[in-house]
């Protein structure tokens, strides 16, 4: 359906017309308002990293102020996806309810929500959260207007339209003594891995937890892979 489209995307070098695209796309699929935004780290808002957001252009009024509070439990789950998900408003996930952004659909006549995590492939990790009234929409066009999310990414990741750095993010350093501590390294064997001491690999480690919000080791990693902060 959307597919026949990428073409065109990759053709295009104006930032606003592409993302324009997308828009169009998810309004095909009866989604009437969107929101696409860098997903924030933890302790973040998404202040700064939003490319759409046409929530004011629904027929209810949201404060934006509140839109985008720290660890937003939408943003979050959306970090944890390996597909994109459609809710009913009923059904939502008791963990996303706190999240003003439900609480400003369910006040009103949308019903149906969709997430999805997009740019994973182009560095980036993404949040495209739309919403509209009984949406009924198969896995196939889940998984195109997916492809074409992340085609959009790329195409702006390709006009350099944003930098690879989100507030927050670990060093290279510290993503690598990360991965190797998810692969089951000790500090011993990151420490001759990497020829540092292990005080040093003690150091990165507690600088990340402290970047991430995270208790301890395994929250850490945990948290690390949610954000797309390292990789297995």
């Amino acid at each position: 359906m959307f597919l026949v489209n990428l073409e065109t995307i990759k053709s295009q070098s104006d930032p606003q017309f592409i993302l324009d695209l997308l828009s169009n796309a998810m309004r095909q699929s009866g989604f009437s308002s969107l929101l696409l935004t860098r997903i924030p780290l933890p302790g973040r808002t998404a202040d700064g990293l939003v490319l759409i957001d046409n929530w004011d252009k629904t027929p209810f009024q949201i404060d934006h102020s509140s839109l985008f509070e720290i660890d937003d439990p939408v943003l979050r789950m959306a970090a944890s996806l390996c597909k994109p998900r459609v809710f009913s408003i009923r059904e939502i996930p008791e963990r996303m309810r706190a999240s003003p952004l439900i609480n400003a659909i369910a006040e009103e006549d949308y019903n149906s929500i969709a997430v999805f995590q997009l740019g994973i492939e182009a560095g980036h990790q993404f949040a495209l959260i739309a919403a509209g009234r009984d949406i009924i929409i198969d896995d196939q066009i889940l998984w195109e207007l997916e492809h074409f999310g992340d085609a959009v990414i790329q195409r702006l990741e390709d006009l350099s339209l944003f930098g690879k750095q989100r507030p927050g993010e670990l060093s290279p350093r510290e993503k690598t003594v990360l991965t190797l501590t998810a692969d089951g390294k000790t500090a011993s064997d990151i420490a001759i891995l990497l020829e540092i001491s292990q005080r040093t690999v003690h150091a990165h480690l507690q600088n990340s937890a402290d970047k991430l919000n995270a208790a301890n080791k395994t929250q850490t990693v945990v948290e690390a892979l949610r954000y797309a902060q390292v990789q297995l």
